[in-house]
C-alpha cells in the first residue's frame, strides 16, 4: 500500500486531498490486516446497561483483549509515517490512554520514539483506530443509542468532531476516531455547556456546514444542516472540510477531537 506521509516537513501540514489519500489507504490496510470483530463482544443488555451508567464501552476493556493484526498495522504505519521501525507500544495501554484522553501519553511516546508529540498522536491513533471502528460497528448493529445523550463518544469517550441538525431540529454528534454518531438533545456548547456559542454560523460556512463557535471555552464544532441537504456525518466529510478547521483555528478557536487520521491542530 502506498500511503502518503502526512508530515512532509516539520513546519507544514497536509492538504485536505492528501489527508483523504491517507484515509482511503488506511481503510485498505484495515481491510487487509485489521480485526473483523470488535474488542467488546457483549450481551446487548450488558452493553446497554454500561452506557446507561454513563460509561463508554472501552471503560470495560480487558488487559487480556486480543488485538488481532496489531503488530502488522503498527509496523506498517511506523515505516510509512516515520520511515523507521519503531518499538510498538502495548496495544491495551495505547487504546486505554487514547480513551482516557491523557495528553501526556503522546509526549511519553514521542520521547521514546524521538519524534514530535503530534507525530506520536497520529501513529498511535491510526494504530488503535481499527479496533475502535470495529467495536463501534458492533455497537451500531446491536443498540439504538437514543438513550446515550452525552457529549462524548459512547465507544472511546472522545469529544465529537462534527454535529448535524436534522429535520426535527434535533442534534446528532459524530466521532471521527470511532466513526459513530449518536443523538444529543441538549442545547448550548457541546464542550462546556455555555449558551454563548454562535450557533447561527452565517459568516463561516461551506456547502451546508457551518462552525459553532463558543466564546466561553474557545472551541468550535463543525455542524451540518442535515435537514437541507447538508453533508452526512462521516470521516470523509470531516476531511473534506479542512478549510473550516483552518478558518476556525486562525481565529484562535480550538479543535477538541482528533480528525480521522489523528490530527487536531491544522497549520
Amino acid at each position: 500500500i502506498e500511503l502518503f506521509n502526512p508530515f512532509p516537513s516539520a513546519a507544514s501540514m497536509p492538504s485536505s486531498g492528501q489527508l483523504e489519500t491517507v484515509y482511503r489507504n488506511m481503510l485498505r490496510l484495515f481491510a487487509e490486516d485489521g480485526p473483523t470483530t470488535g474488542l467488546l463482544i457483549e450481551n446487548p443488555k450488558e452493553m446497554e446497561q454500561l452506557l446507561r451508567d454513563g460509561r463508554p464501552l472501552f471503560s470495560r476493556l480487558s488487559e487480556t483483549a486480543e488485538f488481532a493484526g496489531f503488530d502488522v498495522i503498527f509496523e506498517t504505519f511506523s515505516q510509512l509515517l516515520l520511515h523507521q521501525s519503531t518499538p510498538a507500544p502495548d496495544p491495551y495501554t495505547l487504546v486505554s490512554q487514547l480513551v482516557s484522553g491523557r495528553e501526556e501519553y503522546w509526549e511519553e511516546l514521542a520521547s521514546w520514539w524521538g519524534v514530535e508529540p503530534a507525530f506520536a498522536a497520529v501513529l498511535g491513533t491510526l494504530s488503535a483506530k481499527p479496533y475502535l471502528m470495529a467495536t463501534a460497528k458492533e455497537l451500531k448493529d446491536k443498540l439504538d443509542l437514543s438513550f446515550w445523550q452525552r457529549p462524548r463518544c459512547p465507544v472511546c469517550n472522545s469529544y465529537p468532531s462534527m454535529a448535524g441538525i436534522d429535520e426535527k431540529d434535533s442534534r446528532l454528534l459524530f466521532c471521527s476516531v470511532c466513526e459513530i454518531s449518536w443523538p444529543y438533545s441538549h442545547q448550548g456548547c457541546v464542550f462546556c455547556g455555555s449558551y454563548h456559542a454562535d450557533t447561527d454560523g452565517p459568516e463561516i460556512h461551506k456547502d451546508g456546514l457551518w462552525l459553532d463557535l463558543c466564546d466561553d471555552c474557545d472551541r468550535y464544532l463543525k455542524t451540518s444542516d442535515l435537514a437541507n441537504r447538508g453533508p452526512i456525518l462521516t470521516a470523509a466529510t470531516d476531511l473534506e472540510t479542512l478549510d473550516l478547521d483552518i478558518a476556525a483555528q486562525e481565529m484562535n478557536y480550538q479543535r477538541e477531537a482528533f480528525n480521522p487520521v489523528g490530527i487536531r491542530d491544522i497549520g
